[in-house]
This record gives structure tokens, C-alpha cells and sequence, in this order.
């Protein structure tokens, strides 16, 4: 399983974490309100001081959760989205012999032609190595991502083609 991060997503996280915890400080600073006038002097002066450290570490755990959050949402640029829309990344790839092996002679002529080119193609550049009409090299392209041994991704009008690790 290929396990990519989305960084907006953690930090749509922490911001929820920071909603949570600036309730907690309110439901928490209420409640306090309402049993400190019933304590005795001796305990209020004890259980006062513990609670206004406490504030503070929530209050700097609410602004640090608040801060990533924002990071992540709006500043943080994945490697993926800096890479412009018209270049592709040419990497080696090679499938492996058991996929190989389970593919029909089509199937196996189109990835052989995306590893020569380096892993990755555009769609119309496959239709035009294999002399196979567009049509036979959508559906075959179809059951290849089926099977994920190819991703497709829309780059204009065409496709790129990337063999799966």
C-alpha cells in the first residue's frame, strides 16, 4: 500500500485539535467559575495557582495547533504541486516478472513502450508507438490501472502514463 501524506488534510487536523481544545478552555474556565466561590480560602489559593498554569498550556497548545494548522493548510507546498503541469517525472521503472506474466501480449507491448520511455508517457504518444487505435488503448490502459500496474494523470488534453512501483 503506498501511503502518500496530505499535508492540507493534517492540517485541517490541527486545526480541528485547536477548535477541541479552545472548548475544552472554555467549558474548563466555566466550570471552575462555578466551584471556586464554594472553596475554602486555603484550598482556592492552591487549586487557583494550578489552574492558571494550566490555562497557559492549553492557551499555548491552542495557538501551536492553530499555527500548524495554517502551515499546512496554506504555506506548506508539497513537491508534487511545485513541479510544473506540463513536465512529467521521467523516472526507472520496471515491472516486476509476475505482472509480467499474467498480462495478454497487448497489455505487455504497452509496457514495455512506457519503461523504454523511461516510466512515464502520454497517452497519445502510446497510441502512436503501438499503431493500436485510441480505443484499444483506452480500454487496455483501463484494466491496466484495474489491476494497478499503471496510474493515469491528466495533464491538457492527454494522459500521462506512469507504470506503479
Amino acid at each position: 500500500m503506498d501511503f502518500k501524506m496530505n499535508y492540507k488534510t493534517v492540517g485541517w487536523v490541527f486545526v480541528l485539535i485547536g477548535i477541541a481544545l479552545t472548548v475544552f478552555a472554555i467549558v474548563n474556565n466555566y466550570l471552575n467559575s462555578l466551584v471556586i466561590p464554594y472553596l475554602s480560602p486555603q484550598i482556592c489559593t492552591q487549586h487557583c495557582n494550578t489552574l492558571s498554569f494550566e490555562n497557559y498550556i492549553i492557551y499555548a497548545l491552542i495557538v501551536l495547533s492553530f499555527v500548524l494548522g495554517v502551515y499546512f493548510i496554506i504555506f506548506y507546498k508539497q513537491k508534487n504541486e511545485e513541479k510544473k503541469e506540463g513536465k512529467i517525472e521521467q523516472k526507472e521503472v520496471k515491472p516486476t516478472a509476475n505482472i509480467l506474466g499474467s498480462l495478454t501480449p497487448d497489455e505487455r507491448r504497452i509496457i514495455e513502450i512506457i519503461t523504454e520511455g523511461g516510466g512515464v508517457l502520454f497517452q497519445s504518444d502510446i497510441v502512436e508507438k503501438t499503431g493500436f487505435p485510441k480505443a484499444k488503448v483506452s480500454r487496455i490502459l483501463d484494466r491496466l490501472e484495474a489491476r494497478e500496474v499503471v496510474e493515469r494523470r491528466r495533464r491538457g488534453m492527454t494522459n500521462a502514463i506512469m507504470i506503479k512501483k
